[in-house]
């Protein structure tokens, strides 16, 4: 029984370092959310899906320090993900708005003339 609270434990310990590693970036978007136009999103989509699969493999290994963790990093991943998604949508939006035609809204440009 103390080895396998020794292995949760270490298992706890090696999620929370893993986890505070992504503090840093994610204070940085917190700082200057106009930098998560960097993220790549397909990166961070892997990461989310891995994180769940680890986070599933946790529930049904029944290791209580898997499942938390993973659980912490699919909601950390996930902001990030959230962040450089708003980003690249902010952009595009933008770039649709200045594309405009002078005297024209937004919307009559888009809409097609069938």
């Amino acid at each position: 029984m103390a080895a396998s609270a020794f292995i949760e434990i270490l298992g706890f310990i090696a999620g929370i370092v893993i986890c505070i590693s992504a503090a840093p970036q994610i204070r940085a978007l917190l700082r200057n959310p106009a930098g998560a136009k960097f993220e790549s999103i397909s990166r961070n989509i892997l990461i989310v899906a891995g994180n769940l699969l680890w986070l599933v493999y946790g529930i049904l290994t029944s290791s209580l320090s898997i499942a938390v963790m993973c659980a912490v990093g699919v909601l950390l991943n996930t902001l990030v993900l959230h962040f450089a998604l708003v980003s690249r949508w902010g952009e595009r939006r933008n770039d649709a708005v200045r594309s405009t035609p002078p005297g024209r809204s937004r919307d009559e440009h888009f809409v097609s003339k069938g």
